[in-house]
Parts: C-alpha cells; sequence; structure tokens
C-alpha cells in the first residue's frame, strides 16, 4: 500500500521559527520516511510550499495573539481555496496552525472527507476553541493542558504527545563558544524573545542581586534594544547579549546549552517551551517560573520560583541552582522526550485517524 498522504500546516514555516516551527520542522524530518508530508507555511524552503497570506506583522491590531489568530484564520482560507483549485488530495490534514485554520480545515473534511488532527499550542481559550471545531484527534502537550481544556467540553477524541528533541544531537561534546569566553562564571544563559510577556528585565534584575556570575541573552524582538540597554547598566560587563542564533544552527547552539551553568527563563506563561528540552539535553538545570505545565515538564531537573516577580526569591533560585550538585538530573528528565519514544506514538495515531495501514 502506498504511504499515507499527509498535509502538515503551520502558518510562520519559513518566516519564523518559533516553537511550532521547530516542532514542525522535527515532525517532517522524523517522519519523511514513513509517511509522504507536505509542509504548507507562508514562507518557501526547499522542502515547504508557500501559501501566500498575511504575516502577523501586518495586521494593525495591539493584541498580540488577536494578530496570530487573524494570522491563522487567513492562512488556513488561503490554504483552503488552494485546495479547492487543486486536485491534491491528502489521507490527512494535521493542522499545527492555531484556530483559524483549524475552522478551515472543518470545512475541507466535509468537502473532502479528509481527517483532521489538530496539535494544542498556546493553551487556555485557543484550546478550547480549537476543541469546538472537533478534530478527529485533538494533541495535548501536557496533561495539565489536556485536563483544563476538556472540561465542560463534548468529547472527542485526545492524546497527549509533548514536544521532543532528539538526544544524540546533545552526545557530541562542543568546543567552548566565542560568546561565553570571558565572562565571569557562573554564566546564566536565556533564549526568550524579547517581548513582555517573557520578562527578561527580571532576569536581568535577578542577576544584578548576586555578588558573581554573568547573563548571556539571545535572541530578538521588539524589547530588545531597552533590554540590552538595562542589561548593560545593571550588569555592566557580566552582561552579554548574544545575538539571534538560526534554529538551523545546531552545533553552535548546543555548544552555548554545554558550557553555560543554569538556563534561566521568566515568562509570565508558557505552553511547553522546547528551549528547556534543549538546555536538560545538555545537562543544563533550569530555573523558571512555577506552574503545573513546567513542572512536570522539568520535575526535579531545576528550581521553580513562585513569582518571578519577586526578585530576591528568583535570585536566591538562581544561586542555589548554580551550586547544587546536579549530578544527570536533567539530562535524566531530558530522555522522556526523546522523539525514539514518541515517535511510534505519533506513527501510530496518524495510521489510526487517516483508516489505514502502511505495509
Amino acid at each position: 500500500m502506498d504511504k499515507i498522504n499527509i498535509a502538515l500546516l503551520c502558518n510562520g514555516y519559513g518566516r519564523v521559527m518559533r516553537g511550532a516551527e521547530q516542532f514542525t520542522y522535527q515532525f517532517y524530518n522524523q517522519m519523511k520516511d514513513v509517511f509522504d508530508i507536505d509542509i504548507y507555511g507562508i514562507g518557501k524552503t526547499d522542502h515547504s510550499i508557500r501559501i501566500k497570506s498575511k504575516f502577523r506583522d501586518n495586521f494593525r491590531l495591539p493584541w498580540r495573539n488577536g494578530r496570530a489568530y487573524l494570522e491563522s484564520y487567513h492562512f488556513g482560507k488561503a490554504w483552503y481555496q488552494s485546495m479547492i483549485k487543486s486536485k491534491k488530495r491528502y489521507d490527512l490534514i494535521f493542522n499545527n496552525a492555531g484556530i483559524g485554520a483549524s475552522y478551515w480545515c472543518d470545512k475541507h473534511r466535509r468537502m473532502r472527507e479528509t481527517s483532521f488532527i489538530t496539535r494544542a499550542r498556546g493553551g487556555g481559550r485557543e484550546e478550547k476553541i480549537n476543541y469546538l471545531f472537533k478534530p478527529d484527534c485533538m494533541v495535548f502537550l501536557t496533561k495539565e493542558n489536556e485536563a483544563s481544556t476538556k472540561r465542560f467540553l463534548p468529547k472527542i477524541k485526545t492524546l497527549i504527545l509533548p514536544n521532543a528533541i532528539d538526544l544524540k544531537e546533545y552526545n557530541k561534546k562542543q568546543e567552548l563558544p566565542s560568546l561565553i569566553k570571558g565572562l565571569e562564571r557562573p554564566i546564566y544563559l536565556g533564549t526568550s524573545a524579547f517581548v513582555r510577556y517573557k520578562r527578561n528585565d527580571l532576569i536581568i534584575k535577578a542577576v544584578s542581586k548576586l555578588n558573581n556570575g554573568s547573563l548571556l541573552l539571545l535572541g530578538d524582538g521588539p524589547l530588545k534594544d531597552k533590554t540590552v540597554k538595562l542589561g548593560k547598566k545593571l550588569l555592566g560587563n557580566r552582561f552579554r547579549y548574544g545575538r539571534v542564533i538560526p534554529y538551523f544552527n545546531r552545533d553552535e547552539m548546543i555548544s552555548l546549552y554545554q558550557h553555560a551553568d543554569v538556563f534561566v527563563q521568566a515568562a509570565r506563561k508558557e505552553a511547553f517551551g522546547v528551549v528547556f528540552l534543549e538546555a536538560m539535553a545538555s545537562n543544563m538545570p533550569v530555573v523558571t517560573q512555577q506552574d503545573k505545565r513546567r513542572e512536570e515538564i522539568i520535575g526535579d531537573a531545576g528550581i521553580r520560583v513562585a513569582d518571578c516577580n519577586d526578585i530576591n526569591d528568583f535570585s536566591q533560585a538562581l544561586y542555589f541552582a548554580s551550586k547544587e550538585d546536579w549530578n544527570k538530573k536533567p539530562r535524566e528528565q531530558a530522555k522522556k522526550y526523546d522523539w525514539k519514544a514518541i515517535k511510534k506514538q505519533y506513527i501510530d495515531l496518524i495510521k489510526e485517524v487517516a483508516s489505514a495501514v502502511i505495509t
């Protein structure tokens, strides 16, 4: 029998490389030998199909999530219209493009009787709306995410399949990267985007309370200049901004994880956070804010702060994380999220939902 043919929707693919796009790239590489997969995204790559649609920055709306929802809707609509014009048929649609695309996946299902899977992304209200479109299966990233969404809503098939990493990538010891050379230890590493809800300013303030140690921040975003200015003001030579490192530069990023001492993130909320897995795979402890999702992901491989706004408490957590003997706890926690285990679950799910058997 022919391979199951999958349309994998990810609106930002080819344009940005956030969590959803990273998962899409990994999923494609893990599954392309098992299934025939077409990736659809706003941007174009050598292995994806471009859908001409508006990117979120093109919408004039102050609410960040609102722009994301509009992007998802218009992307889904453009994809749906391309399917109407095309004779291309799929055995399954895998929606990793948010609630707006779920609406159009449902319309496509009624038009061509093609099952679709929706993967949870942001959590909260977005997942409840996603759920109401009754995908043939909804994949959640954590137990907490599933439990908070399913309450009081219609029953459909759900499955918990977290984000995953390829642990083999982290086995090889990398050379000391230039971005770390000369920094006073312990080195605290942060990779969050420079946007308000990631709260990088709290990390700077917490490190400034410590007598020793340096902070290295990577990434980009509208608050970058303001945040870098604050870092230099409060930390001086103990602060370094390390630029944007493309996701595909795996060796460079892994070398930073391997040679820094503590991974730190202060986001108010986090749908999952693949960066936690990457840090733990390099046997680096994590310091972040407490919530049920991060408790599930990190386990005893780090310290969770009740409220990162409490700078003294946050600072103490960083200090103790740098002094603790973590042995192999972070690496052992990361093993739970290896693609080796999660891949088979996705294969079984896709076979079931597509009602086909691969020979």
